[in-house]
Parts: structure tokens; C-alpha cells; sequence
């Protein structure tokens, strides 16, 4: 009887260091391919939030990891994660708007802007062979809106 309980706590405490090895390993890739589960919480500490302030969806596009990340962001929610640089498309736009910003934001500045300052504050616009441009800023933020022209509804 006593060999038989000792078998069974033996495996028992296989079965317990399998299950914490396990956890480890899939706790350290998630942290390796996605930044874990706080990483949203990392961002807005250090990085700029685009708050989705109108009744319209919009995606963003970044680089994370050296992989080309994307998010879908409805009315209410909000968008980070561009560390520097990030893409929003507009469903009701023809182009993309570029926001290239300080990463980490300094101290002090604007950490969070809303989709309504960002589609305003392009203006200036270059219209080029095939691409119409408009730039503005919202206070060290860049913003670049492009779009691609459609050259035969030109002639």
C-alpha cells in the first residue's frame, strides 16, 4: 500500500512541474510574439493613444516586432502600439493618414488624441502626378494624409 502511494504522489508532482513548465513556456512566447498581456497597458503609459471620437470604424497599421500589426478600432475604443509611427485607415477615405511622433512621448506632452484632431489637422494640400498629399501637426505630432489619384477621371 505504501508503494502504491508514493507512485501516485511521484506522479502527481510530475503532473504539478509539467503544468508550471507549461505555463512558463507559453507565458515567455506569448511575451516574445505579442508583448504579453499587459501590453496595452505599456503603451498608453509610453506611447500615443488615438481615441476613436466618431460613429465611424477605422484600422490602424504598425510595426511591432518587426511584424506588420494591424487593429480594428470602433467608435469609443481606442488605437496605440505605432511606437513612433502609425497608419490609420478612414473606411470613408480614399487614403491613410501617417502619424509619426516622438516614441517614448516626452514628458509632458500629449499622450492621447482623438481621430477628429487627426482628420482635421491635415491641411496644406500637393497635388502631384499621382498623389494628392496634405500635411499638418498637432503640437509634435506629424500628420501626412495620401491618397492615390484615379489619373483617367483627370482627362
Amino acid at each position: 500500500m505504501k508503494k502504491n502511494n508514493n507512485t501516485n504522489m511521484n506522479m502527481m508532482l510530475v503532473t504539478i512541474v509539467v503544468a508550471v513548465v507549461g505555463l512558463a513556456v507559453g507565458f515567455y512566447i506569448m511575451k516574445r510574439s505579442h508583448g504579453g498581456l499587459f501590453m496595452k497597458n505599456k503603451n498608453v503609459a509610453s506611447d500615443l493613444v488615438v481615441v476613436n471620437d466618431s460613429k465611424d470604424t477605422f484600422s490602424t497599421a504598425f510595426m511591432f516586432g518587426g511584424k506588420m500589426m494591424s487593429q480594428v478600432v470602433h467608435p469609443g475604443e481606442k488605437a496605440s502600439g505605432g511606437k513612433g509611427l502609425l497608419r490609420i485607415f478612414v473606411a470613408k477615405k480614399n487614403g491613410n493618414y501617417e502619424i509619426q511622433y516622438p516614441y517614448p512621448r516626452p514628458a509632458g506632452t500629449k499622450a492621447e488624441i482623438t481621430l477628429t484632431q487627426v482628420l482635421q489637422a491635415a491641411h496644406n494640400p500637393e497635388l502631384g502626378q499621382e498623389m494628392y498629399m496634405e500635411k499638418g501637426k498637432i503640437g509634435d505630432i506629424r500628420v501626412d494624409y495620401e491618397q492615390v489619384r484615379d489619373l483617367e477621371a483627370t482627362y
